[in-house]
Parts: C-alpha cells; sequence; structure tokens
C-alpha cells in the first residue's frame, strides 16, 4: 500500500513497516510504565510526584512523508496506555496514513470506537480539532504550514 498510495520505492516501504514493528514492540512495555513515582527534586526537602496514567481522548495528526510510521509511533503509544484516538492523516495519504491502521486495529480485535479515522483537510477540521474540549492531547507532524 505505500508502495501504490505514496509511490514510496520497495525498500524505503520496507523500512517504514520494519520501524512501525520496532514501535509496536516498544510500546508494549508502556502499560507497565502508568504508575505513579515520586523522585527527588534538586531543592532540598522537595520531592517531584510523577503521574503516568491515560488522558482520555488522543488526536493524531500525521504527515504525508512517512504516512503509515509516524502516525502508528502515536497511535500505539496512546492506546496501549489505555486512551481512545482520533486519527487524522494526511489528505493524499487517507489508506496508509490511517484506513489501513484502522483497520489493522480492527482485526486485531480493538473494540470498535477506540480508534476513529478522520479524513477531510486539515483546513477543513484542523481549528474544529484544536479548539473541542475532548481531546486532551494531539500529537501533530507536519509542515509549519499545517501546524
Amino acid at each position: 500500500m505505500l508502495v501504490r498510495e505514496t509511490g514510496s520505492t520497495v525498500i524505503k516501504a520496507s523500512i517504514e513497516v520494519d520501524a512501525c514493528v520496532g514501535t509496536m514492540k516498544v510500546a508494549a512495555e508502556y502499560p507497565f510504565l502508568l504508575e505513579t513515582t515520586v523522585a527527588r527534586f534538586a531543592i532540598p526537602d522537595k520531592i517531584n510526584h510523577i503521574i503516568r496514567k491515560p488522558v482520555g481522548v488522543v488526536t493524531v495528526i500525521g504527515p504525508f512523508n512517512f504516512p503509515l510510521v509516524l502516525a502508528i509511533r502515536s497511535v500505539v503509544t496512546a492506546l496501549v496506555s489505555g486512551n481512545a484516538v482520533l486519527l487524522k492523516p494526511a489528505t493524499n495519504m487517507p489508506i496508509s496514513g490511517g484506513v489501513l491502521l484502522a483497520k489493522i486495529f480492527e482485526e486485531a480485535g480493538l473494540p470498535a470506537g477506540v480508534l476513529s479515522v478522520v479524513v477531510p483537510k486539515a483546513s477543513e477540521i484542523g481549528d474544529a480539532l484544536y479548539t473541542h474540549p475532548i481531546p486532551c492531547v494531539i500529537s501533530f507532524t507536519g509542515s509549519t504550514e499545517v501546524g
């Protein structure tokens, strides 16, 4: 799909898929990091409380140049941390940057609605994504213009 939709070479597509597999292996450890820890602080008699927990909904806005791996790194880490994800892939790469990922996770047994994909242009949906109160985190990879 990367070759057909994005014009990737077979070598680039293989590298991107391998990077996705590596990302998913690393992300498999994330649920074990969801805990509160206490750490020393540089100021005497002060401590840091580090709280790692799900935030609810994470919006992921992906780029066109490495659509699969740059989307999956944010999607999979959000999912394994207990969050739902709204994925907005690059408009010209909606399959390899979003729809394909959703299909893979669906076939793997991810419950319906936990990963949703929207594919309009960023200019049509960007303001609504940014101003809506529900996404607690927005992960964006892309150009200055889109940002």
